[in-house]
């Protein structure tokens, strides 16, 4: 589940656009930068609880980042543009080189959060960041699978999405098949895709005040997006099959590429 707000708006593309933080009293604006019809839905919706609120109505919103496995097990819904991500990166050996950040929020933490929020503070309309205040970025997960075997590098971003087009093309029901258009097809009114939008520098950063506010007397800890959370991750994939083993993993030139 992703955060309702617009990724930020990029007319200038990425050279030299910096957008500050995001606080949770932020209005919905530029709703006409959406480029996909997921934050459409989030960003209508937000406006239906906003007006509900202005009429008397006790509400509150929740927006948790990216909601990933649990953290004891890693167990996770692998049915997400990230965990397609992950398998890719394990498949081909191959990573873009991007700053794209790992602000995972597992789910057993997310639940207990919202449940803790909603049941010792007000609905007074407030927002509430759910994110990891200790994210990583993406070649923290390049490091891992290397180290498990997969020998993951990193090549420039259009060699990458050209090998993804050609990955999915010719296998259309790869978990990255319906996640394709956000990595090549530029954002509205930019020159980059989606998904460069959301790189450091680019997409803005969400405060946490009100979540921190809510959560401090409770004994909720959100754990960090290091090497343990990320290989607890890997190896529930491995065990359920999601990831093959590495010695099984065959790949071919349209998979493979030079080390940047």
């Amino acid at each position: 589940m992703k955060d309702a707000s617009s990724p930020a708006p990029g007319g200038a593309g990425l050279r030299g656009v910096h957008h500050p933080g995001t606080g949770p009293d932020t209005p919905l604006d530029h709703a006409d930068r959406i480029s996909l019809g997921y934050p459409e839905t989030k960003w209508v919706a937000e406006k239906l609880v906003i007006e509900a609120g202005r009429r008397g109505l006790p509400v509150a919103v929740h927006r948790p980042y990216e909601v990933t496995g649990t953290v004891d097990r890693g167990v996770w819904n692998t049915d997400t543009m990230m965990c397609a991500l992950f398998r890719t990166i394990a498949e081909t050996g191959l990573a873009p080189d991007m700053a794209l950040p790992l602000d995972f929020v597992p789910v057993d933490y997310t639940a207990d959060a919202i449940t803790h929020i909603i049941t010792h503070e007000e609905p007074d309309g407030r927002v509430y960041h759910l994110t990891n205040p200790r994210p990583a970025r993406l070649p923290l997960l390049v490091d891992r699978l290397t180290t498990m075997g997969y020998l993951g590098r990193t090549v420039p971003y259009e060699l990458w999405t050209e090998m993804l087009a050609e990955l999915t093309a010719r296998l259309p029901d790869h978990p990255m098949a319906p996640y394709l258009p956000m990595f090549v097809e530029p954002a509205r009114d930019s020159e980059v895709s989606v998904k460069q939008m959301y790189t450091d520098g680019v997409f803005p950063t969400f405060s946490r005040h009100h979540t921190d506010a809510a959560l401090a007397e409770s004994a909720l800890v959100c754990p960090p997006v290091d090497a343990g959370l990320l290989d607890t991750y890997l190896r529930e994939f491995r065990r359920t099959g999601f990831l093959a083993p590495p010695s099984t993993i065959k790949r071919d030139a349209s998979t493979s590429g030079p080390a940047s």
